[in-house]
């Protein structure tokens, strides 16, 4: 809504559309890392520049990082071009966290890729024992 001084339309409903062009491929779009204490628990990020938008990973920084593992390499698995992100749980007990890894580029229209990254480590099941 925007507010107007016109006493005869004093708000008006504005709406804008358009088409929001991507920068990059990023598949999945956040990294959810889901397993039990003591399991290796990791998930890999790919990231494909558009053909428009050419970039370079030059590094990375991460929020937190308590909780994670990661890498970041040149290239995908089914040979795409493009970085693969690999990240690893490193949380010991049960719980559930959150973090945020950005990725910088060299391109001055998007200096930095964020990459969310969500926990859920789960207690270790109780052996079930025979009577």
């Amino acid at each position: 809504m925007v507010l107007t001084n016109d006493p005869l339309q004093p708000e008006i409903r504005l709406t804008i559309s358009g088409y929001v062009e991507g920068f990059a491929d990023v598949s999945p779009k956040f990294a959810r890392l889901t397993g039990t204490v003591g399991e290796h628990t990791a998930v890999a990020v790919t990231i494909l520049p558009r053909e428009k938008y050419p970039f370079k990973i030059i590094g990375s920084t991460v929020k937190n990082g308590a909780n994670i593992r990661y890498d970041i390499r040149e290239g995908t698995a089914d040979g795409a071009g493009g970085y693969t992100l690999m990240v690893e749980n490193r949380k010991q007990e049960p719980g559930r966290y959150h973090d945020l890894i950005i990725l910088k580029t060299d391109s001055p229209l998007k200096p930095g890729i964020p990459v969310r990254i969500f926990g859920n480590i789960l207690k270790r099941p109780e052996p079930v024992s025979e009577s």
